[in-house]
């Protein structure tokens, strides 16, 4: 067995006076929200102003283990860690207590040192090692944040003003099983439309590829949930005024006509997806999303079985004698049925047509 070394890493935010320190062990955050062993737990919070989140291209990163009561971040998967802050507040200090496997380190929160930053409102740390391993893993056991602000006081935002429609300002935990998943390919344009729904959660996402497979459904790997409309990306949701669009939410309080009461708009986190089995044609994918809404809920639905490939005719409208023509300047709405602008990038609805949107 190789030897742990533990390490206590202390990150300090200059600029910054004492306010709120919130302070969780991995051991009690995996009793209090009944983490089972060997499972992908991040993102989460710590409380309602600190969220941990991680980015890997490995499907380990971010898993819990009973064995030590420890969350591991792997360097062969070039892990980083992150940690934000809510809107409004800023963190001034960041203690990390983790152990070291094959020499494996933060490398911006080595023992013992501090690095000192004007106050923040997200730190990254990334996994590297302190000798010439290139499999270090770090195992993360407790979490100190110190931080500045409230985001109960919603700082930022004049009354009246619009922030993210209809998602509610208090943070959430959102978990559970998808039993139907569909998808709209556009690869001509590189993007596609994914669909998921539950009795509990409806799931819209769009996603940009040139290479997208329809064996299962969807092609595997690690999905990151940004802005970048780059190759194998999720799009994130933008920021909440009258003219944003909300490419990627999850709808919950679902009504007995099938109507979702509540959204809850995707800023970060990932979108992973492995075969089901060695038989993906028959078998499908397991779909897992992992992500944090912009008012810091916290997210993971999962799915296993085929993505059913929806083909829409983009020329034949039912009941409409000539071609619509798209119109940039006239209402038009998601497939949610939100109404979007002209900058939405997916399928939208127009005067009883569908059009294209894309970068």
């Amino acid at each position: 067995m190789k030897k742990l070394s533990l390490f206590f890493a202390t990150v300090l935010f200059a600029g910054s006076l004492m306010a709120t320190t919130v302070t969780k062990t991995v051991e009690d955050m995996a009793v209090a929200n009944s983490w089972e062993n060997a499972t992908v737990v991040t993102p989460f919070q710590l409380d309602k102003a600190i969220y941990v989140s991680t980015e890997a291209s490995d499907a380990n990163t971010g898993k819990y283990y009973d064995n030590g009561r420890q969350i591991r971040l792997y360097q062969t998967g070039s892990a980083k860690l992150i940690i934000t802050a809510a809107e409004g507040c800023t963190i001034s200090s960041i203690t990390l207590t983790y152990a070291s496997q094959n020499t494996g380190t933060l490398l911006e929160a080595e023992s013992g040192v501090a690095v000192n930053f004007d106050n923040v409102q997200s730190a990254t740390f990334t996994v590297g090692n302190t000798g010439s391993a290139t499999n270090g893993q770090v195992r993360i056991t407790e979490f100190s944040v110190t931080y500045e602000g409230d985001p109960g006081d919603d700082p930022g935002v004049e009354p009246g003003e619009l922030t993210y429609d209809y998602e509610p300002s208090t943070p959430t935990q959102i978990e559970g099983e998808l039993t139907y998943g569909e998808f709209i390919n556009y690869l001509e344009e590189g993007v596609i439309e994914l669909y998921f729904e539950s009795d509990d959660y409806v799931v819209s996402l769009l996603a940009f590829s040139n290479s997208w497979s329809t064996v299962g459904g969807i092609v595997n790997g690690n999905w990151d949930i940004n802005d970048s409309q780059e190759d194998g990306t999720i799009l994130a949701s933008p920021g909440g005024d009258e003219e944003a669009d909300y490419p990627s939410f999850v709808g919950a309080d679902i009504d007995d006509e099938g109507y979702y009461n509540t959204s809850y708009y995707l800023a970060s986190g990932y979108v992973n997806v492995m075969p089901a089995s060695d038989n993906p044609e028959r078998d499908g994918v397991k779909f897992e999303i992992n992500a944090v809404s912009h008012f810091g809920t916290t997210i993971k639905l999962t799915y296993t079985g085929i993505v059913e490939e929806v083909e829409i005719d983009d020329t034949a409208v039912e009941n409409v004698e000539a071609k619509p023509q798209f119109d940039e300047n006239a209402p038009m709405y998601n497939a949610a049925g939100q109404r979007v602008n002209k900058d939405f990038r997916g399928v939208i609805i127009q005067k009883g047509g569908k059009f294209m949107l894309s970068k």
